[in-house]
């Protein structure tokens, strides 16, 4: 029997060839299952028996702007390739309910307001993820993917650092395996926070950062946003003013169990140029920097190490220069220690060490021991009288830092000059007491020893 004499209907399907070339105008797209997407949609296709290519597809959601090109082949696996864009696009609720769980997870962990622009690059086989649209969410990609978002009138809240930042900048890419942060920057009132580095979220997100904060305000806004330890730290001393903070390590790792602390390591330096505190002496005008490597454990601070370089400040008014300290606090004490401090006050040198103890998280024991040589009497005396001299003196104290009725304490001090009258001891620049020498009358050389 010939071919031709066989019924239309006997022909295989699979033998079928077609080629069309469509133009798609007016057109609407919508997940599989979700709300609307995209509206005026207009482009080119061409579809064939085992391929559909879709060139110059642009449409509209909202105010913004949407273009892509698409490849799918089914010839063997089904395979898809898209190449997609958005500008101008608005960070809604029902943006929100299109994302994959993935991108959701991104969107939770940096709570975003406002627009971006997006570029989109897929390839795999989406097939699993359609048969399950239907059912339930999965988490895993199927394909490989790099969604890159560019800020654009946006505002962010990361949970991380509940810290807000507007007009933000930068790029953030977000890829199966994890997001990378390329200079992502933002203000907070005058200063400027600038963080790059990679993360990955889900059940216990984690950070690899590089974070440069450029003239934070020691405020409320930041004191919120700190571990309990450095929140503590910071009341304890009254630390104000602008700050700049370059960390160029941050490793942040979310708690293991529902409740928990989270865990940081981070090394970095702290700069100022004015800030001021008290420690039961004023201290302002502070111009240097901190270099410092530090861990947070179980909320608190459980190790750090530094070193202090201080070009200049203000002790209770009297000028310090060249101040230079070690800070120490070990992960098995609770205690920090700043030895090695050496500077210069008044014209005169000084030398000494201060150990601060910690109960419950609060500052509470302490000693200091200092030692003065040398110093301008005049300076130190902080009087308008016509003398000359120098001072040298040594200061042991201790007590807790909540009670001032516990200081207990030594010294002594040794003046000589020209038309000296009541020197003040140099607890006097401490602010513990406002004893001086007991003479009324002029003097060249005098020498007090007392006791607290």
């Amino acid at each position: 029997v010939g071919p031709s004499t066989l019924p239309a209907a006997a022909i295989a399907l699979d033998r079928l060839g077609y080629d069309f070339k469509l133009h798609l105008h007016d057109g609407a797209a919508s997940p599989v299952g979700k709300a609307l997407a995209a509206s005026d949609v207009d482009g080119q296709l061409h579809l064939t028996q085992n391929r559909l290519e879709i060139t110059d597809l642009h449409g509209r959601r909202g105010d913004a702007e949407l273009s892509a090109t698409v490849t799918a082949d089914w010839g063997g696996q089904t395979q898809v390739s898209i190449n997609a864009s958005a500008h101008k696009l608005a960070l809604d609720d029902s943006l929100y309910k299109l994302l994959p769980p993935a991108a959701r997870g991104v969107w939770d962990a940096i709570d975003p307001h406002g627009m971006i622009d997006a570029d989109l690059v897929y390839n795999g086989n989406p097939a699993g993820a359609l048969s399950q649209a239907s059912t339930q969410a999965t988490s895993r990609p199927i394909g490989d993917y790099a969604l890159t978002l560019r800020p654009r009138d946006l505002s962010v809240m990361p949970k991380a650092v509940p810290y807000r930042l507007d007009q933000c900048g930068g790029s953030l890419t977000l890829r199966p395996n994890g997001i990378t942060l390329d200079q992502i920057s933002g203000k907070h009132g005058n200063g400027r926070l600038t963080i790059s580095g990679t993360g990955v979220t889900g059940d216990r997100p984690s950070w690899d950062l590089k974070v440069l904060a450029e003239q934070v305000a020691m405020d409320d806004d930041l004191a919120a946003c700190l571990p309990p330890a450095f929140k503590q730290a910071i009341e304890a001393v009254h630390l104000k003013g602008n700050l700049t903070l370059a960390l160029k390590t941050f490793k942040y790792r979310a708690p293991e169990v529902a409740g928990g602390f989270p865990q940081a390591d981070f090394s970095g330096t702290l700069y100022t140029r004015g800030a001021a505190l008290d420690v039961a002496i004023p201290v302002d005008r502070i111009i240097g920097s901190f270099t410092f490597d530090a861990a947070v454990r179980n909320g608190t601070l459980n190790q750090l190490s530094g070193d202090l370089a201080i070009n200049s400040m203000r002790l209770a008014d009297r000028p310090v220069r060249d101040l230079k300290a070690e800070l120490e606090k070990p992960a098995d004490a609770e205690a920090l220690y700043i030895s090695r401090i050496q500077g210069e006050l008044a014209g005169g040198e000084f030398a000494g060490g201060v150990n601060l103890g910690f109960s419950g998280g609060q500052l509470g024991p302490y000693s200091l021991d200092v030692v003065l040589k040398n110093a301008d009497v005049r300076t130190i005396a902080g009087t308008n009288q016509d003398i000359r001299g120098q001072l040298s003196a040594s200061l042991a104290l201790q007590g807790e830092w909540s009670d001032s009725s516990s200081r207990r304490g030594r010294g002594d001090v040794l003046v000589s000059g020209k038309k000296m009258y009541q020197i003040p001891l140099l607890l006097g620049l401490f602010e513990v007491t406002n004893l001086s020498l007991p003479n009324t009358n002029p003097f060249s050389e005098g020498t007090a020893r007392y006791a607290i």
